[in-house]
């Protein structure tokens, strides 16, 4: 039977189709935990609960069934991309000489993936899932990953990213918004830390997805509408920086002059995820060891219509979980 793991990090030191995700929060103060769950089981164990609080505003992933994906009556909602999935899973086992683990490090946006996998390798003897909860990614340590696995997915990015002084980039809180440092600098930090630890793995990294503001939540909205208006304010009267890049500059350490980064780059909106996006495309290429990429967004830009909250595409779980099993 395939064993079903939760890793979770303490967060004391410091998104074709759908599924929900909970964010799993442990009142301990180590490093990392272990919790066990059935692979029959639907359910996180009793020690843990659900924690709204944990997705970039409050809202987790919503769920959007497009056509093809409506309930089956064998079961699952999305029958055949279950089953397709599935025996790519069967196969990679077997490929792997009956034992295989893959890890998945990061977000609520990985871990919908990790729900896909959990779905349809239900039973798959030899194979291990382990769910590394990676929103506190700068206080890292190589204990958190493992040294067993054969394939690991990874992805830090939305948390990242601030609308100050609407979603503050002043308090470092990791279910909010993290200063991830310098982001070429941190995805070379742990795509290490996991290299080290399991050198054989085969590594993927996911880009972080398009972000569609209109879709955010009305505090979210209404700050970067703010810092749009000021920017085009900024630009019209030809000064060197908005009001709002100042306040920035000013409250963040992080963003003072001359410290590389601007707070505009940084900013929780299109123009902050494709930055993330190029950065870390070009430390890829820069790693001494392989790293594919499953480009999530390149897969969701364009594609608001497919997002309810604007940050989690549901409807896209099945479409990046089969991607990442032909990569294995």
């Amino acid at each position: 039977m395939m064993r079903l793991v939760v890793a979770i990090a303490s967060i004391a030191a410091s998104a074709q189709f759908a599924a929900g995700a909970e964010h799993i929060e442990d009142g301990s103060d180590q490093n990392l935990q272990l919790v066990q769950m059935s692979a029959t089981k639907t359910k996180l164990t009793t020690r843990t609960k659900q924690n709204p609080d944990a997705f970039e505003d409050g809202e987790g992933p919503q769920t959007i069934f497009p056509a093809g994906c409506e309930g089956h009556s064998q079961g699952s909602g999305c029958y055949h991309q279950n089953k397709t999935l599935a025996l790519f899973l069967e196969k990679y086992v077997a490929q792997s000489g009956g034992r295989a683990q893959i890890q998945f490090v990061g977000d609520s946006t990985v871990e919908s993936i990790w729900k896909k996998f959990n779905e349809s390798g239900n039973g798959t003897a030899g194979l291990e899932l382990v769910y590394v909860m990676g929103t506190a990614i700068t206080t890292a340590s190589a204990s958190w990953f493992s040294t067993e696995a054969t394939a690991t997915l990874f992805n830090f990015g939305l948390h990242c990213l601030h609308v100050h002084p609407y979603r503050s980039c002043v308090d470092d809180h990791p279910s909010l918004y993290q200063d991830c440092g310098n982001y070429a600098d941190t995805f070379a930090t742990v795509a290490d830390l996991i290299h080290t630890r399991a050198p054989k793995s085969k590594m993927v990294w996911k880009t972080t997805s398009h972000v569609c503001p209109t879709k955010f939540g009305s505090t979210l909205r209404d700050g970067l509408l703010a810092w749009h208006y000021d920017e085009a304010e900024a630009s019209a009267a030809n000064t060197e920086g908005s009001v709002f890049e100042d306040i920035c500059e000013k409250d963040c350490p992080q963003f003072a002059e001359g410290s590389g980064r601007r707070c505009e780059d940084e900013l929780f909106n299109d123009v902050g995820v494709k930055y993330q996006h190029d950065v870390s495309m070009k430390a890829v290429g820069k790693l001494d060891y392989d790293v594919s990429v499953l480009d999530a967004w390149e897969a969701t830009t364009g594609l608001c219509d497919e997002t309810l909250d604007g940050k989690h595409y549901s409807s896209f779980d099945w479409d990046l979980a089969l991607q990442l099993a032909q990569m294995l």
